[in-house]
């Protein structure tokens, strides 16, 4: 609601002051005292938000409901009713209204016009509806009532429009319906453009009417879309008159001001029409006078003027010589009619004859004419016929100047002699002798009105209104429907023209379609909806300036859903005070608006979603906004206003519809998904954590520490060392909370996005760095952190493509195909949980396009979020399946909680076998030592033996190579195993479930030991010892199978021995298993510590280990890479 009148400390002092100037000045209102009380009249008529909602009238659905009873009550098509209503009655009474039959307007318009037609539809409407008739009466005064509230009274409060030329409009327009053409285009008919610029120069949704023969639309659509333009059009100007009211009430707007408008001009031909005998008359006689008539647009100085006797004497040197020539002459300006040019006429003729005698004029026209009281008075009557009652003293005394009076005389007896005559006889008199004396005035005497018409031109300009600003950092208000410019800082300037979106090119239109399609299957996923809440609650508790409780939070939203009368009216207050217009899943959308549909009664009962995308987004819009209105509610208990409370809610985490005002950052965010949701949650921080005030920062610092850190902490050192936590990927550990049910599943909860990296998954992994040496971990958290505070750069169109050529998932961190699936052809390149759908398409076009099903798949993920990938191809495997495109093979069957969309977004999924983190790690960790054991062997067989001691210093997963890749055969053959498994038409889903598990817990036992041996720790212990030895055995290029197995065979006899007892090492914690590892692989090292190079050990003897050849199960360099 607005408010007015509402006092202040600076209207109170104005009282103060406008009351002792009158004092000062006796009484009397001084040039100040009028400019303060303007200045306190304007601050009192201001407009405040209360927030409150105040009702203005029924909806337009409500005043439709009879129509809809109307429609149940005869049985009939509620469609049909509405188009006899809004599509015959009110159009045929419109037509009546502008021929001219009802109203109170004239006949403005004939084409498309047809009374009597209208008069006919209305006599059938009566005939068909009998005393139902009224029905349509009482609805039609309603809809019309309605539109003036929704059309006509917006515009005017908010100033756009002039409430007289509003009252105007209603008197002429009382049987009011838009006649919108087919074919033409509304911004032609004086609507808003199409453009959704805040401060753009625009029309207002008010069009002039003119005729037409072309098909009207719906008028009841049209009503409803005039509505929403007109309150777009109404708001516009409300924020527009609000910045320039800024300077009545805060300093803050020192250097807004008004500024004048441009004008510039235009040429344009007038036209007047004239009597051409009666001017061509006056011509002469001027003539005669030897006086100059000039006909001019305006009459410069002296605009307020239609015409003007002149004379001066122009004094020109020549020849040595002064001469002096007398001017005289009469200028016209153009449109003025043939009384004005008798007028100067009578001033020429006067001053033609007058005579200067001892310093009086003597024998002019004037002596003539005012030689007797009589002729006095008969032409003072005559110059009086020129004054009103708003005259002005000056103005007066100006028409009853001596001179003037005889003009104007001159003048009534050239156009009109009858009145003359009866007026002034005497004067009239002595005019014709005057005349009559005097050749060059004879003709004058029989001049009169000739009857006749003429169309005089004159090529002229006129000065229109530039619609462009008068200067920089200028812009367009309102203020009674008259347009003002206002000027203001440039730092405000472009914050508000930042409201603009502006127009972009075609190229960034088309880039900007995969960046919403993949904002909308992010954030519209139940799983998305699920989560984003537990994030909101704890980011609110954080950051809230007013009081904010949990308890209150749950309170809230259960009274919303159980739809409690009181949070009903509360929550309609948050929403009218603009609360709710800044959650993320309505940013990238167009504003819900009210259809025809709704008002017709085709959607009743349940709230009417068109589209499940629809209804995602009603359900995470409602969840998101529980927590901006439980901010809300919260901060008007602990006594914050109506705007504090506000402003609290929308900013306490995010506000999404928050942008920035450079156009490329416009751009970018456009093409980028969640670019400015990126920018805005490091402000949001940095300007928390930076604000300048200390006890808000301590307070935001202890909150932080309590919420995200203490429970990171706490929860590592619960369940820190629990295998299934560490098999999760690391994306989903530093994005997560994870606590893990005694023989059931991983219960997560979200962490903040920039807080729960920095503030608690940072401090989980330096825990885990000093448990387990793991700085892997650690780098990809501190690197998640960095991504977290730097906005992505990728634009959606670009990214699939980008993880394509470098096999690479820019989100998990992770090879989208990895080792094993290098050397198949792109069409068999699948996992066994691939779905049919991206098997389909690569084995059609993989292998034209070199997409494997596993990048298909990335490629959905990209583009259009979970949605695409969780939901949409899942359904496309059913239907392939169904329809017999794909083998309808039992699924394995998977635990309930993971096929319930909202449920499972708070369960992990528990990472076994080859979806495990370990699984991953392992192929990662074996590709490295490939490498980093090829390179040793290549330096060696250069005779580079000292760089390759110093490779294998620095690099001792070579060390390892030979007992990873032994143990990559045997994950292969599972993983065949395991796809025949899942592909057997035979097999229950439960009995797959049973199979698959088995073998997933062998890739377990494998990637469990392989990881084991591999682990930082482990390598960091046994590096330096390890190849000391290596090297004081002078080592040469010949020994390098010999040296090969030296490295190798304590790690394989470690791994068998790891693999042996796995059941119980896998029970140790983190520490003590990489002990036992260490003293396996060392026990292995020690077996050749005395053995040199040199001597007879025998033949079949290791000449490092000194153990025989058979007992190495290791492969030779050459045979390992063949």
């Amino acid at each position: 609601m607005l408010e007015t009148g509402l006092e202040s400390k600076e209207t109170m002092a104005l009282r103060g002051e406008i009351r002792a100037l009158v004092r000062l000045n006796g009484g009397k209102i001084t040039t100040e005292a009028r400019r303060k009380s303007e200045r306190l009249e304007e601050l009192l008529s201001r407009e405040y938000a209360t927030g409150d909602i105040v009702k203005v009238h029924e909806s337009l659905d409500v005043v439709c409901e009879p129509l809809r009873a109307l429609a149940e009550k005869r049985g009939a098509d509620p469609d049909a009713v509405f188009q006899d209503l809004f599509n015959a009655k009110m159009i045929a009474e419109r037509d009546l209204e502008l021929s001219g039959a009802i109203g109170e307007r004239a006949r403005l318009i004939d084409k498309g016009v047809d009374p009597e037609a209208a008069n006919r539809v209305l006599d059938a409407l009566k005939a068909e509806y009998g005393e139902d008739y009224q029905v349509l009466e009482d609805v039609s005064r309603g809809v019309r009532s309605w539109s003036d509230a929704a059309i006509l009274e917006p515009l005017v409060r908010s100033g756009r429009l002039n409430e007289e030329v509003a009252k105007l409009m209603r008197k002429s327009n009382r049987y009011y319906v838009p006649f919108f053409r087919l074919m033409d285009e509304m911004e032609e008919k004086g609507f808003v453009g199409r453009g959704t610029g805040i401060f753009e120069v625009r029309k207002i949704p008010v069009s002039e009417i003119k005729g037409s023969e072309r098909k009207i639309m719906d008028p009841l659509s049209m009503l409803v879309s005039l509505a929403y333009r007109s309150a777009d059009a109404a708001a516009r100007a409300t924020v527009a008159r609000t910045i320039a009211e800024v300077p009545l009430f805060s300093q803050a707007g020192e250097g807004i001001e008004v500024v004048r408008a441009k004008f510039f001009p235009v040429p344009v031909e007038l036209r007047q029409e004239v009597d051409p005998e009666l001017r061509a008359g006056l011509q002469s006689i001027a003539d005669a006078l030897k006086v100059r008539v000039e006909v001019r647009e305006r009459l410069k100085g002296h605009s307020n003027l239609l015409g003007m006797y002149a004379q001066m004497v122009d004094r020109e040197a020549s020849g040595g010589l002064i001469t002096e020539e007398e001017r005289k002459w009469i200028q016209l300006m153009f449109g003025s009619s043939e009384r004005t040019l008798a007028h100067e006429v009578g001033h020429a003729i006067d001053a033609y004859y007058a005579k200067e005698k001892d310093g009086k004029r003597i024998g002019g026209l004037v002596s003539a004419l005012m030689a007797t009281p009589e002729m006095k008075r008969e032409l003072r009557a005559i110059a009086d016929r020129r004054l009103g009652d708003a005259s002005s003293e000056t103005f007066k005394r100006y028409v009853r100047r001596r001179e003037e009076q005889v003009a104007e005389f001159v003048s009534l007896y050239i156009n009109d002699r009858g009145l003359a005559l009866t007026m002034a006889p005497n004067a009239c008199d002595a005019f014709v002798r005057f005349c009559s004396k005097r050749d060059a005035l004879k003709p004058l005497l029989g001049l009169r009105p000739s009857g006749k018409a003429d169309i005089s031109t004159m090529e002229g300009q006129a000065w229109t209104r530039s619609p462009f600003p008068p200067e920089s950092n200028t812009m367009l208000y309102y203020r009674n429907g008259a347009p003002y410019w206002l000027k203001m800082p440039p730092d405000l300037y472009r914050a508000c023209m930042g409201m603009n979106p502006g127009d972009v090119g075609l190229a960034v239109r088309l880039a900007a379609k995969p960046a919403s399609w993949l904002r909308s299957g992010a954030v519209l996923t139940p799983e998305f909806i699920s989560r984003n809440p537990l994030r909101d609650i704890l980011m609110a508790w954080v950051f809230n300036r007013h009081g904010f409780s949990f308890r209150g939070w749950f309170s809230d939203f259960f009274e919303l859903l159980g739809k409690k009368e009181e949070a009903k009216k509360l929550f309609a207050k948050f929403q009218a005070s603009g609360g709710a217009f800044a959650d993320l899943a309505t940013m990238f959308l167009e504003t819900q608006k009210l259809t025809v549909e709704q008002i017709q009664g085709k959607r009743k009962g349940v709230k009417y979603c068109a589209h499940p995308m629809e209804a995602l987004r009603e359900i995470s819009s409602f969840v998101e906004n529980v927590t901006r209105y439980s901010v809300y509610r919260q901060a008007l208990e602990n006594g914050a206003s109506n705007a504090e409370a506000v402003h609290e809610a929308r900013t306490i985490t995010l506000d999404y519809h928050r942008f920035g005002g450079s156009p490329y950052i416009r751009a970018l965010n456009m093409v980028i998904p969640f670019f400015n949701a990126s920018i805005q949650g490091i402000d949001k921080v940095w300007g928390e954590l930076l604000s300048g005030d200390p006890k808000r920062v301590l307070k935001v610092l202890q909150r932080i520490t309590l919420g995200i850190t203490v429970p990171s902490v706490l929860l590592w050192a619960m369940f820190g060392d629990d295998d299934r936590i560490k098999n999760l990927e690391s994306w989903e550990r530093n994005l997560f909370w994870h606590i893990p049910l005694p023989g059931g599943p991983i219960i997560r909860f979200p962490k903040p996005f920039e807080l729960g990296i920095a503030f608690g998954s940072i401090p989980e992994r330096m825990l885990d760095f000093a448990s387990t040496g793991d700085k892997h971990g650690l780098r990809q958290a501190v690197a998640q952190a960095f991504d977290s505070v730097t906005p992505p750069m990728w634009p959606a169109i670009l990214r699939p493509f980008a993880e394509q050529s470098s096999n690479w998932n820019f989100f998990t961190g992770r090879a989208i195909e990895d080792e094993a699936m290098k050397n198949l052809p792109a069409e068999l390149r699948s996992k066994p949980w691939t779905s049919e759908a991206a098997k389909f398409f690569s084995s059609r076009f993989g292998k034209y396009a070199g997409i494997s099903p596993v990048m298909f798949e990335n490629h959905v993920r990209s583009l259009f979020g979970g949605i695409g990938a969780s939901y949409v191809l899942p359904m496309i495997d059913f239907a392939m399946r169904k329809t017999g495109v794909a083998k309808d093979i039992p699924k394995m069957d998977e635990p309930v909680y993971q096929s319930l969309p909202f449920i499972r977004a708070l369960i992990s999924r528990e990472a076994g076998g080859f979806k495990s983190k370990a699984s991953s790690d392992f192929y990662e960790n074996a590709a490295k030592s490939y490498t980093a054991d090829q390179g040793w062997k290549a330096l060696w067989k250069r005779g580079q033996i000292e760089d390759a001691m110093r490779m294998l210093r620095e690099h001792p997963e070579a060390v390892f190579a030979g007992s990873a890749r032994k143990a990559m055969s045997d994950p292969s053959r599972i993983r065949r195993e395991r796809e025949a498994i899942l592909a057997d038409p035979k097999m229950t889903g439960d009995r797959k479930r049973a199979r698959a598990a088995e073998l997933d817990s062998r890739v377990d036992v494998i990637v469990g030991v392989q990881q084991a041996l591999m682990n930082p720790r482990v390598m960091e212990r046994i590096r330096a010892p390890f190849i000391d030895k290596l090297q004081r055995s002078g080592p040469t290029k010949k020994d390098i199978d010999s040296y090969y197995d030296f490295l190798n065979e304590p790690v394989l006899r470690a791994a068998r021995a790891v693999e042996r007892d796995w059941p119980s090492i896998r029970k140790l914690s983190s520490r003590e298993r990489s002990e036992r590892i260490v003293g396996l692989i060392k026990r292995g090292q020690n077996r050749g510590v005395a053995v040199t190079t040199g001597g007879n050990q025998g033949k079949n003897a290791n000449p490092i280990l000194g153990i025989p050849f058979h007992e190495s199960k290791t492969l030779s360099s050459e045979s390992m890479y063949q």
